[in-house]
């Protein structure tokens, strides 16, 4: 993605994205020089409150369904709750799956374009930290 800002200068605005991540636990991997470009990596932990919070949402889904399906299948109601032992399940494949690394990769595109690549969320926050203007 490309950004721009109404009034930086690039040693300044290198400056910023490099106090950001730095300060969010990213560490500079590898700097092409040909390229311009420098790639820093940083390890994205999961929450537990999200974890708790899709354990929760998993346990009223598998809650209701099991309700709506005893009801119109009456004589196998008490299996229908035993979905609800796979409710943990849900926390253990998001802990698992969350506990990654993520690369971003930033250069200069133009005199006054930053290039920036990245999951969408660390590029959401990087504008919005920095008040930059997508192009």
């Amino acid at each position: 993605m490309l950004f721009s800002h109404p009034s930086w200068q690039e040693d300044q605005v290198l400056q910023e994205v490099r106090t950001y991540l730095t300060a969010r636990a990213f560490q500079v991997t590898n700097i092409d020089r040909d390229r311009e470009i420098v790639t820093l990596s940083g390890r994205v932990a999961p929450s537990f409150g999200f974890m708790i919070l899709l354990v929760l949402m998993a346990a009223i889904g598998f809650g209701c369904l099991s309700l709506v399906l005893g009801t119109l299948l009456p004589e196998y109601n008490q299996w229908f709750w035993l979905s609800l032992l796979t409710v943990p399940g849900v926390g253990i494949f998001y802990w698992r799956g969350a506990d990654r690394v993520e690369q971003v990769s930033i250069g200069w595109r133009s005199p006054d374009k930053l290039w920036v690549k990245a999951h969408k969320d660390e590029i959401t926050a990087l504008q919005q930290s920095l008040g930059l203007l997508r192009q």
